[in-house]
């Protein structure tokens, strides 16, 4: 989606299953998994240009691996693993990749996972973009 004028305070992008909510000044992310256990995390906005930050570091590794080979996969999973503090919560980000593919597995400091497909990293990361440029999007300067 390109930005083309001012972005609805409240927004809905679907990916695949998974809905992510922009809503004014939080992001939360939803998912319904299989047997339909729904998964959730909601960072403020104030987190968002920092999370977009590391989203850009985990698409630019995800780019330089090359194709996946399910012969050859890491022992657990990981390809890379980063840890964000911000405002007294901690969120882990691991790429990972199984028999399924790659994805970004996001969990916060509350036990709350998601998972972010591989196909869906890049557009998830220049949406949230969109979002932190916006007037009114606290911490925007990165």
């Amino acid at each position: 989606m390109a930005c083309t004028g001012r972005l609805p305070d409240k927004f809905q992008w679907p990916c695949d299953h998974d809905l992510v909510y922009f809503i004014m000044r939080n992001l939360l992310m939803f998912q319904v998994g299989a047997g339909g256990k729904k998964s959730r995390l909601l960072l403020a906005m104030s987190t968002a240009a920092e999370f977009r930050d590391y989203l850009t570091d985990f698409s630019e590794h995800y780019a330089s691996l090359g194709p996946p080979n399910p012969d050859n996969l890491p022992e657990d999973g990981k390809l890379k693993s980063e840890t964000m503090v911000k405002e007294n919560r901690r969120y882990y980000l691991d790429l990972k990749e199984n028999q399924r593919g790659r994805f970004l597995r996001v969990r916060s400091n509350y036990r709350t996972a998601v998972t972010i497909p591989e196909r869906c990293l890049v557009r998830f990361r220049d949406v949230l973009s969109e979002y932190c440029d916006r007037p009114g999007c606290k911490d925007n300067s990165h």
